[in-house]
């Protein structure tokens, strides 16, 4: 008898630990939100739950949000696991940053991939941004400091009255972009840069022509002109720019494939053959 209620004990627990959970409000009404921007062709990412300085209550939080609900540091918050924790950087679960492809982060080199996404505030001074490889657990309960991949340091600014915690990205330019976590009155910067951008767009140009954008002559060309206007990667511009035209393999001899040619052959200080070829171009 005792073994028949020990196996449907087990049981039971079995089926309400795999039970579909109901759909429920997040915990303490902070909503999760998600904010994406792209740097050249990378991707970054952030996820996040977003408290409020007023609490669902109505509590008025305004001065006692950093230093107080959100603590100085790294602390012992006498649950979970580590002694020395950062703030979680938003509410509930991880916060968390994706990155498609390597970038620098203030400066400093990060591989492509997720990562958890926490803030060491401070009285004074610095603040420092810890980017873990733990990216799935809650809070920073279980936040061990031998899975950080890069921490930098950044000094947090004033800010306009933000009643909701929020992530967002300024100062957006073609290779790079600032994210920042702005909330109460204080905003938190963090400079991400593409290293090598243009070289990135060629490497998936080289691919894509190698692909069904490649039966296209004309996208030839283009990379070709892209590489001139950039002054990269001229010796294979030339050949893309000759692919572009060889009628054999459905290239074709116009004015703009020509004109992709020419001006490959100029960017190469060969000025005598790139004229010839613009004035088959020009007739």
């Amino acid at each position: 008898m005792k073994k028949i209620i020990t196996t449907l004990t087990v049981i039971a627990c079995c089926i309400m630990s795999s039970r579909a959970q109901l759909a429920q409000p997040p915990s303490g009404n902070n909503q999760k939100a998600k904010v994406i921007q792209n740097i050249g062709p990378v991707e970054v990412s952030i996820t996040y739950s977003s408290p409020r300085v007023h609490t669902a209550q109505g509590k008025d939080r305004t001065g006692h949000i950093w230093g107080e609900l959100v603590h100085y540091g790294f602390i012992d918050q006498q649950f979970g696991f580590s002694k020395a924790a950062p703030w979680r950087a938003g509410a509930n679960e991880n916060t968390t940053i994706s990155f498609s492809h390597d970038v620098k982060v203030e400066g400093k080199d990060l591989k492509a991939g997720t990562y958890g996404l926490f803030l060491a505030t401070a009285k004074d001074g610095p603040w420092t941004w810890v980017f873990s490889t733990n990216s799935t657990s809650w809070g920073s309960y279980f936040y061990n400091s031998a899975e950080d991949a890069l921490r930098v340091e950044v000094m947090p600014a004033s800010a306009p009255f933000t009643e909701y915690l929020t992530y967002g990205f300024d100062d957006r330019l073609p290779a790079s972009a600032v994210a920042y976590l702005q909330w109460e009155n204080k905003r938190i910067p963090l400079k991400i840069e593409v290293p090598g951008v243009n070289d990135l767009y060629v490497s998936m140009m080289r691919n894509q022509l190698r692909s069904f954008t490649g039966f296209d002559y004309r996208n030839f060309s283009e990379a070709a002109i892209f590489c001139v206007q950039n002054k990269i990667n001229l010796d294979e511009a030339l050949l893309w720019a000759d692919r572009a035209m060889d009628q054999s393999i459905g290239g074709r001899e116009e004015f703009i494939t020509l004109q992709a040619k020419s001006m490959v052959l100029a960017a190469q200080n060969k000025q005598a053959d790139a004229d010839a070829v613009m004035m088959r171009a020009i007739k």
